[in-house]
């Protein structure tokens, strides 16, 4: 019988060995450091000084580079141009061992640290971990590797709860931190002040002043193209999402919204618009405004209006806002409640004549809407005429309505529960700020912290409701002050006695001709009421 037995031969070969040809090992080393701060730029001038000696001083080891990323986000790969460099010289066979600080050095995302690990695990390539004292070539299994780099990732996760509770106190305490350089309309000096810049605000006033005239906002758009202004990009086209922003952007008011916003999660970095997630800070008077304040919330209203003309499911082009003849959106079927729409006759004599139409009555005959009648567009304009003298003739009760409108201001019992609201706003601001320095201070656990800030959230989201709704009261009281303004001014610029309405004129003095009967139309304004028969 074979007397059978084992030799164990020891390890000889060396964990690293320089590749064939190479004498000595090429070494390189990976810095970073996540924002541009005085300190932080210290710490990395520190780690490239302290590598480039550490790796010079061994015989054995020649220096490759210090990579590094100065100023930048651990969490993504992508977005790290010194990282990405370094992984395609190792792809090229040119680095041999990478050394760093930590693992959240090298990254802050679990997956991304693992993934590159292993990547160059296979091309034979170690990374040595000084902080946490790994070597990727030495560990057998993965969990130790795992564990601390989801230990880095959840600090990350930490540091940026922290920084957006921090966010969340300025701006309850109505600090903003915009760059209004890239504001149209505004320019921002090196010492934060802002500035209006004039050829720019110029153009956001024909922008509120055509939006008022009833213009819609392609028209508005080549109207500022004719007079040669550049777009917010500095191109000569103006496209109508960018009339669009200007006409919804609350700087211009002097407002600020922030938070309207935000990043999922500090990993994938990904924003979303923030539809009631998270609490909202509009922070009043905050700079010079470019539109009055009552000329912006009546545009908001009027915008709110306009996306209200919805589609109709059973009639086409039923939704659609134009401004292209004085009358669109503003004919109303008396018996129907569908839009009336402009189309065209020719008579016997093949002579051209334009009409409105109910939009029910062309779509699907009279099983939709029996008896709404054609309306000439001329009768439309003795129509509106008539209406327009009636108000000059009748100016000094015109201008009672206004007074009304003027003195129609929130009740005290509103303005007390407004000045309410706002006290507990502010008591809840500074038990927020309260807790976050506990939490910064160690005194209470991020839990306490999360559960705190809950609590605060719901109490806020109570009042936020509240004062929205008596702010959307508001912004309807001023737009129907402001309209009634408007319709007045109009009224002074015209003679005692019109032979015929100007297109411009129709919406600057009504919103809604209803359509009684073929003889018989209700013309009203804001609180102006006036019924024409012919």
């Amino acid at each position: 019988m074979l007397n059978t037995y084992v030799e164990v031969i020891p390890a000889t070969k060396e964990m690293y060995a320089p590749k064939m040809g190479r004498k000595k090992l090429n070494v390189a080393a990976y810095c970073r450091v996540s924002t541009a701060e005085e300190e932080q730029q210290d710490s990395f001038e520190n780690q490239v000084e302290h590598y480039k000696s550490m790796i010079e001083a061994n015989d054995e080891w020649d220096l490759v580079e210090i990579f590094g990323d100065d100023g930048i986000t651990g969490t993504s790969a992508t977005k790290r141009p010194g990282f990405r460099r370094m992984i395609k010289m190792c792809e090229q066979g040119k680095i041999d061992l990478i050394i760093t600080k930590s693992i959240s050095r090298f990254s802050r995302n679990t997956p991304v640290t693992l993934e590159y690990v292993r990547k160059l695990k296979l091309m034979g390539i170690g990374i040595i971990f000084e902080k946490e004292n790994l070597n990727t070539l030495e560990v057998q299994s993965e969990f130790l590797l795992s564990m601390y780099s989801t230990f880095a990732q959840q600090e990350s996760e930490s540091q940026s709860m922290n920084v957006k509770m921090g966010k969340r106190f300025r701006y309850s305490q109505g600090q903003a931190c915009f760059n209004f350089n890239r504001v149209y309309g505004y320019g921002q000096d090196d010492k934060k002040n802002i500035y209006i810049v004039p050829e720019q605000a110029k153009a956001v006033k024909l922008i509120f002043t055509g939006f008022q005239k009833g213009l819609s906002m392609r028209e508005i758009a080549d109207s500022l193209e004719k007079e040669n202004i550049p777009s917010p990009s500095g191109k000569p086209v103006w496209k109508t999402e960018a009339v669009k922003r200007i006409l919804v952007n609350e700087k211009y008011a002097g407002d600020v919204m922030t938070q309207k916003t935000y990043i999922v999660d500090p990993i994938s970095k990904k924003t979303k618009k923030n539809t009631g997630r998270f609490p909202k800070y509009l922070i009043r008077n905050h700079h010079v405004a470019i539109i009055d304040r009552e000329i912006f919330d009546a545009v908001q209203i009027e915008l709110s209006r306009r996306n209200c003309i919805k589609r109709n499911e059973n009639i086409n082009d039923y939704g659609k806002y134009s401004g292209k003849y004085p009358f669109n959106n503003m004919i109303v079927c008396g018996e129907c409640g569908a839009k009336y729409r402009r189309t065209m006759w020719v008579t016997r004599d093949k002579q051209k004549e334009y009409v409105w139409r109910c939009i029910s009555r062309l779509e699907h005959g009279k099983k939709k809407c029996k008896h709404s009648p054609s309306i000439k567009e001329e009768f439309l304009i003795s129509a509106v005429t008539e209406a327009a003298n009636s108000m000059i003739t009748d100016v000094v009760y015109a201008k009672e309505l206004l007074k009304g409108a003027v003195a129609e201001v929130m009740g005290d019992n509103m303005q007390s529960k407004l000045n309410e609201n706002s006290a507990r706003m502010n008591e809840l601001n500074e038990k927020l700020s309260q807790a976050l320095t506990k939490n910064l201070n160690g005194e209470i656990s991020l839990e306490e912290m999360d559960k705190i800030f809950s609590e605060i959230r719901n109490d806020q989201l109570k009042l936020r409701h509240e004062n929205d709704a008596y702010e959307k009261r508001r912004q309807i009281e001023s737009a129907d002050r402001e309209k009634l303004k408007t319709i007045f001014k109009t009224i002074d610029e015209m003679p005692e006695e019109i032979d015929r309405l100007e297109d411009d004129s129709i919406r600057m003095l009504f919103d809604r001709i209803e359509v009684i009967s073929k003889n018989e139309l209700r013309i009203c304004s804001a609180d102006y009421a006036y019924t024409v028969n012919m």
